[in-house]
Protein backbone atom coordinates (compact mmCIF):
# COMPACT_ATOMS: atom_id res chain seq x y z
CA UNK A 1 0.00 0.00 0.00
CA UNK A 2 1.09 3.55 -0.69
CA UNK A 3 2.13 5.47 2.41
CA UNK A 4 0.59 8.66 1.00
CA UNK A 5 -2.79 7.49 2.30
CA UNK A 6 -1.51 8.04 5.84
CA UNK A 7 -2.15 11.75 5.28
CA UNK A 8 -5.58 11.42 3.72
CA UNK A 9 -8.46 13.39 5.18
CA UNK A 10 -11.82 11.78 5.76
CA UNK A 11 -13.02 13.45 2.54
CA UNK A 12 -10.12 11.86 0.65
CA UNK A 13 -11.18 8.47 2.01
CA UNK A 14 -14.76 9.11 0.91
CA UNK A 15 -13.56 10.06 -2.60
CA UNK A 16 -11.52 6.85 -2.86
CA UNK A 17 -14.46 4.77 -1.58
CA UNK A 18 -16.87 6.42 -4.00
CA UNK A 19 -14.45 5.74 -6.86
CA UNK A 20 -14.51 2.12 -5.74
CA UNK A 21 -18.28 2.10 -6.06
CA UNK A 22 -18.41 4.03 -9.34
CA UNK A 23 -15.95 1.58 -10.91
CA UNK A 24 -17.74 -1.57 -9.74
CA UNK A 25 -19.09 -2.09 -13.26
CA UNK A 26 -15.69 -1.19 -14.79
CA UNK A 27 -17.20 2.00 -16.21
CA UNK A 28 -16.78 5.22 -14.25
CA UNK A 29 -18.99 7.70 -16.06
CA UNK A 30 -18.40 11.43 -16.24
CA UNK A 31 -21.67 11.83 -14.32
CA UNK A 32 -20.47 9.64 -11.46
CA UNK A 33 -17.19 11.53 -11.36
CA UNK A 34 -19.04 14.87 -11.33
CA UNK A 35 -21.18 13.78 -8.36
CA UNK A 36 -18.09 12.75 -6.41
CA UNK A 37 -16.25 15.99 -7.15
CA UNK A 38 -19.28 18.13 -6.32
CA UNK A 39 -19.88 16.50 -2.93
CA UNK A 40 -16.24 16.11 -1.88
CA UNK A 41 -14.08 18.68 -3.65
CA UNK A 42 -10.45 17.96 -2.89
CA UNK A 43 -7.19 19.16 -4.36
CA UNK A 44 -5.99 15.55 -4.05
CA UNK A 45 -8.56 14.11 -6.50
CA UNK A 46 -6.04 13.35 -9.26
CA UNK A 47 -3.60 11.76 -6.81
CA UNK A 48 -6.38 9.71 -5.20
CA UNK A 49 -7.59 8.54 -8.61
CA UNK A 50 -4.06 7.57 -9.64
CA UNK A 51 -3.65 5.46 -6.49
CA UNK A 52 -7.09 3.93 -7.05
CA UNK A 53 -6.18 3.00 -10.64
CA UNK A 54 -2.99 1.28 -9.48
CA UNK A 55 -4.70 -0.77 -6.74
CA UNK A 56 -6.42 -4.12 -7.18
CA UNK A 57 -9.69 -4.97 -5.41
CA UNK A 58 -8.01 -6.58 -2.41
CA UNK A 59 -5.75 -3.57 -1.86
CA UNK A 60 -8.69 -1.20 -2.33
CA UNK A 61 -10.70 -2.93 0.40
CA UNK A 62 -7.67 -3.01 2.71
CA UNK A 63 -6.95 0.66 2.06
CA UNK A 64 -10.55 1.68 2.77
CA UNK A 65 -10.57 -0.26 6.04
CA UNK A 66 -7.15 0.97 7.10
CA UNK A 67 -7.88 4.66 6.53
CA UNK A 68 -11.38 4.35 8.04
CA UNK A 69 -9.88 2.84 11.19
CA UNK A 70 -7.13 5.47 11.30
CA UNK A 71 -9.80 8.19 11.22
CA UNK A 72 -11.88 6.34 13.79
CA UNK A 73 -14.83 6.46 11.44
CA UNK A 74 -18.03 6.38 13.46
CA UNK A 75 -21.67 5.58 12.67
CA UNK A 76 -22.47 9.10 11.46
CA UNK A 77 -19.50 9.00 9.05
CA UNK A 78 -20.55 5.56 7.85
CA UNK A 79 -24.16 6.73 7.40
CA UNK A 80 -23.06 9.84 5.47
CA UNK A 81 -20.98 7.79 3.06
CA UNK A 82 -23.55 5.01 2.60
CA UNK A 83 -26.34 7.55 2.01
CA UNK A 84 -24.40 9.21 -0.82
CA UNK A 85 -23.31 6.06 -2.66
CA UNK A 86 -26.70 5.56 -4.40
CA UNK A 87 -26.49 9.13 -5.74
CA UNK A 88 -23.13 8.33 -7.33
CA UNK A 89 -24.01 4.96 -8.81
CA UNK A 90 -27.34 6.27 -10.19
CA UNK A 91 -25.72 9.36 -11.73
CA UNK A 92 -25.26 7.74 -15.14
CA UNK A 93 -28.92 6.75 -15.34
CA UNK A 94 -28.67 3.10 -14.38
CA UNK A 95 -27.42 0.88 -11.59
CA UNK A 96 -25.62 -2.26 -12.68
CA UNK A 97 -25.78 -5.55 -10.76
CA UNK A 98 -22.07 -5.09 -10.00
CA UNK A 99 -22.76 -1.69 -8.42
CA UNK A 100 -25.57 -3.16 -6.33
CA UNK A 101 -23.24 -5.93 -5.15
CA UNK A 102 -20.54 -3.35 -4.36
CA UNK A 103 -22.97 -1.34 -2.26
CA UNK A 104 -23.89 -4.44 -0.26
CA UNK A 105 -20.27 -5.56 0.08
CA UNK A 106 -19.11 -2.14 1.21
CA UNK A 107 -21.88 -2.03 3.78
CA UNK A 108 -20.68 -5.36 5.15
CA UNK A 109 -17.04 -4.25 5.10
CA UNK A 110 -17.61 -0.98 6.94
CA UNK A 111 -20.38 -2.00 9.31
CA UNK A 112 -17.81 -3.87 11.39
CA UNK A 113 -15.91 -0.70 12.27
Amino acid sequence: MNSSTEHWSKSDLFVYTLLYCANADFNESIYEEAEIKAKYPTVNYTEIHKIFDQDNDRVRAERILSVAKAHQMDKSDFDELMAFIPTVIKADGHVSPEEEMMLHGLHELLSGL
